[in-house]
């Protein structure tokens, strides 16, 4: 116990995404530890109906949750109040994704087009997700050369998402662990599910599809304000086929407007990692 061994705790900062063990770090703090400084990081794009990270009163009451709680962006502020207007967010450094800072995409004319799938955590999307991919994709869209990149999360091997995939249907699909910057920034659509690769693909002016097959409730990742241009939710493999269509076809103020969502999404959904910014996030003052 460190208090036991009287050692002073000015500043505690977990990866925060208020589980049991989250939980237990904040009470023992507020019990142990009442004048120390807490804050809980979502260092990811938090969507929609994330729940379990809208903190309530009664979390509150009974001192189970850090005392500040820092997102990546200013944009999602008010997401994580759904629940309770008086806590207290702060937008802090998005460290994870301080690259989409070092590019924006220009549309490319080229008939080679490049398609990432950006693969979700949970297995059950990334197969629901696969199967969805449009089969005849290179028939509708003969007049390009399309490769497909899938991209597993980190958490899944690829032998295993590779089961689920019939190379036979594609003219050029791979398996990819690459880089996600180094090959995003090389693709020219992103399909993905409840993933933050979203949001870095629409902040570097790719054109995302976001497939979700549920019906009623949506676990979407892209905020409601980002404007339609850029991304697109789809629900079948119909759908994605007209995605991929509009994507690959922009006019010039479909390229204006894609170009300006993605600075709106920089701006208002994520933080640069700089000096001044990890600075104040620290609370260091020199």
């Amino acid at each position: 116990n460190l208090k036991k061994k009287k050692i002073n705790v000015d500043l505690f900062i977990n990866w925060w995404e208020n589980q049991t063990l989250d939980k237990a770090y904040n009470y023992a703090l507020s019990k142990f530890y009442p004048n120390t400084k807490s804050i809980g990081y979502i260092g990811f794009a938090p969507r929609n109906f994330d729940f379990h990270i809208f903190p309530t009163l009664y979390e509150v009451k009974h001192k189970i949750i850090p005392k500040k709680i820092a997102v990546i962006g200013s944009g999602y502020k008010e997401l994580i109040k759904k629940f309770n207007k008086s806590l207290d967010v702060i937008s802090a450094p998005s460290f994870r994704f301080n690259h989409i800072y070092k590019y924006n995409n220009k549309y490319r004319k080229s008939k080679k087009k490049r398609i990432l799938i950006g693969l979700p955590i949970l297995l059950s999307k990334s197969i629901e997700l696969i199967r969805s991919l449009p089969k005849n994709i290179d028939l509708v869209f003969s007049d390009y050369e399309i490769e497909i990149l899938i991209k597993p999360h980190p958490t899944i091997s690829r032998d295993i998402i590779r089961k689920y995939i019939n190379f036979n249907y594609y003219k050029n699909c791979f398996i990819t662990t690459e880089d996600t910057y180094d090959i995003l920034k090389k693709s020219d659509i992103l399909i993905s599910s409840m993933s933050s690769i979203c949001m870095e693909s629409i902040a570097m002016n790719i054109p995302c599809i976001v497939f979700d097959e549920s019906i009623g409730l949506e676990y979407i990742p892209v905020p409601s304000n980002i404007d339609k241009s850029i991304w697109n939710l789809c629900k079948n493999n119909d759908e994605i086929l007209q995605s991929i269509e509009e994507f690959f076809t922009l006019d010039i103020e479909k390229q204006k407007k894609n170009y300006n969502a993605s600075l709106l999404v920089k701006q208002k959904y994520f933080k640069e990692v700089n000096k001044f910014n990890v600075k104040n996030f620290l609370g260091i003052n020199n």
